[in-house]
């Protein structure tokens, strides 16, 4: 037995009798002061966790309007995933630049304010401060008419489901005629 392993286990000993429990491991893990608790059991929350924030950065890179196309080339890369010095030979640029242009993206990333799926609750707000995205899952039969209806009115997808949604409401209301 070597030195280091002998003192150790001295060392341990002493500790134990003395009453000493390690708050940090217990002596399923040999005696090592620190583990890394994301590789034991019951601890998958981390990985869900960077898998959602790894969700938000690439849903980020295709919503946020860029100004510098340096800055959404970084953006891209940290969405998948690859280490700021990758990003900053990928990009010929320093690392501290790379640390700082995700700092500040992801900032900016955190602060705006998450889609909301489903119906607004505050109903019936016109400006752009409560209009709220809505995400709804179409059947095949849905989407079909949905490209139908659109092609028929020359107009984008969302722009004929906001139609729709307007002769629904006027129909409703009673006036027989779309809202403008």
């Amino acid at each position: 037995m070597s030195i280091p392993e002998r003192l150790r286990r001295e060392w341990y000993g002493k500790l134990k009798a003395a009453g000493f429990e390690d708050i940090e491991t217990g002596d399923e893990h040999n005696g090592l002061l620190k583990t890394d608790k994301r590789f034991q059991e019951g601890h998958e929350s981390a990985d869900e966790a960077q898998a959602e924030y790894y969700r938000l950065a690439s849903a980020f890179l295709y919503s946020h309007r860029w100004q510098l196309s340096r800055d959404q080339r970084i953006w891209a890369a940290h969405a998948e995933g690859v280490p700021m010095r990758e990003i900053a030979k990928r990009c010929k640029t320093y690392v501290r630049l790379v640390h700082a242009t995700v700092n500040r993206l992801r900032a900016i990333m955190l602060a705006t304010p998450k889609t909301h799926i489903g119906r607004p609750k505050v109903p019936g707000g016109r400006s752009s401060v409560t209009a709220w995205k809505l995400q709804v899952r179409l059947t095949d039969a849905e989407t079909e008419a949905l490209h139908w209806l659109a092609g028929e009115l020359g107009v984008p997808a969302r722009e004929a489901a906001r139609h729709a949604i307007r002769l629904l409401v006027s129909q409703k209301s009673g006036n027989g005629r779309a809202a403008a």
